[in-house]
């Protein structure tokens, strides 16, 4: 099956009514599938619905040599956000090792809402220590280990990262084959047996080895500025949907490696699906203006949930700061405590036993109990009832949890 060839050229030459230039874009095309799922889940294939009868699939353009041109204005607000970006992570890098982790687990917990899988900070941190049952909780502690993976080592950005990001998000459920490409048709909305009427057919399975290759090149270009660069490869991957699951979240886990390979970032994973979160219609809309050959809706909403994550994640930064020190006020001890070190460590890593403490600091697991005390003493810390297995006790930081809950509650409320 071959897909339709597009000019290797994106032109400025369109003029809308308001007398503004438009950004040209090869629409999406589509090709006639026929309704065949797989025999083994079907006892009679006489009852599968719609058996036989054609549908269309979408076939993306390919555009890894597209001469990316953008208009003059949204070229600029790329560019003033690309910027605040690069503020933030100047202004607070160096500071932010703590709170680096929590911004992590806010674009994971981000970014799995958008796909309605949500949870509470508590039951998300418990579950990164296997202290949880909630499944929600742990499918956004697994992004964030995703997450965490894609910007820290992110080498090259192409189809082999994309596999590992979304073998490491859904590494629990090996009936969705974990790290492979589908092997059967995918779409969204109207059915869960056919594709028929569909919002979205995803493209035959036997293009996804041509368009991600396309997509890996495309992934890999520096001459495209950052964040519009960002913005189209995430559309383009989405649009090609190479997994039975997890595509959105792949996809956005995608955007903070690309970002963190252009230098966008070097310090933090600022939370844009944060911001993509506060106006989900408006992001999904846009994806489909994409789909339709007019990238600006999709580049225009990726420039307002930028500016939003950031002033989202500098109020977090702001909150847990004070509540910093306003902890350090309410502890008693010297300067050269240790316990100063495990305050900073709870910071990072809310939920925890002591003996994570002792191995993360490289002090004895009874010097941790006395400082821990100290904390429980300083009201900084709750003992729990639980007891990790093997691990001891299990202590929490409820305040920097709380925090992390209304930074999710902020987002949300302003979707409304």
């Amino acid at each position: 099956m071959t897909s339709p060839r597009f000019d290797a050229v994106v032109r400025l030459d369109a003029i809308t009514e308001a007398g503004e230039v438009r950004m040209q874009w090869p629409r999406t095309s589509s090709v006639t599938e026929i309704w065949r799922p797989d025999p083994g889940k079907w006892a009679d294939q006489s009852r599968v619905p719609h058996f036989g009868e054609p549908y269309s699939a979408s076939i993306p353009p390919r555009i890894a040599e597209l001469d990316v041109a953008l208009p003059g204005r949204i070229a600029a607000d790329l560019e003033t956000a690309t910027i605040r970006l690069r503020d933030f992570d100047v202004e607070f890098g160096a500071s932010l090792s703590p709170i680096a982790a929590l911004l992590i687990r806010s674009e994971s917990l981000s970014s799995s809402q958008i796909e309605n899988v949500n949870a509470r900070a508590r039951q998300i941190v418990a579950a990164e220590i296997g202290e949880s049952d909630s499944r929600n909780a742990k499918l956004i502690a697994a992004s964030s280990r995703a997450m965490i993976d894609a910007i820290g080592n992110p080498g090259e950005i192409n189809a082999d990262l994309a596999k590992r990001i979304q073998a490491s998000l859904l590494a629990s459920s090996p009936e969705l084959r974990p790290g492979e490409y589908r092997t059967e048709p995918i779409w969204i909305g109207t059915s869960s047996v056919s594709p028929h009427g569909a919002e979205y057919v995803a493209p035959p399975v036997g293009e996804l080895p041509g368009l991600l290759a396309d997509w890996s090149r495309f992934a890999s270009r520096t001459d495209v500025p950052i964040l519009a660069h960002t913005v189209l490869a995430h559309a383009q991957f989405e649009a090609i949907h190479p997994f039975r699951d997890g595509n959105g979240r792949t996809g956005r886990a995608l955007m903070q490696a690309m970002l963190r390979k252009r230098g966008a970032t070097r310090h933090v994973a600022v939370p844009i699906s944060s911001g993509l979160l506060t106006e989900t219609d408006r992001y999904f809309a846009a994806l489909q203006a994409f789909e339709a050959g007019d990238p600006v809706p999709l580049l225009e909403a990726s420039v307002a949930a930028t500016h939003s994550a950031i002033d989202n994640a500098r109020e977090l930064v702001g909150a847990i700061e004070q509540l910093r020190e306003r902890q350090r006020a309410a502890i008693v001890a010297r300067r050269d405590s240790k316990v100063w070190e495990v305050l900073e460590y709870t910071i990072r890593q809310p939920v925890f036993t002591p003996s994570m403490v002792a191995d993360a600091l490289g002090i004895t697991t009874t010097n941790v109990q006395r400082n821990l005390d100290v904390l429980v003493d300083a009201e900084v810390l709750i003992a729990t009832a639980s007891v990790h297995r093997a691990r001891g006790r299990i202590y929490r930081s409820q305040a920097i949890l709380d925090e992390l809950d209304r930074f999710a509650e902020r987002a949300t409320r302003r979707t409304a």
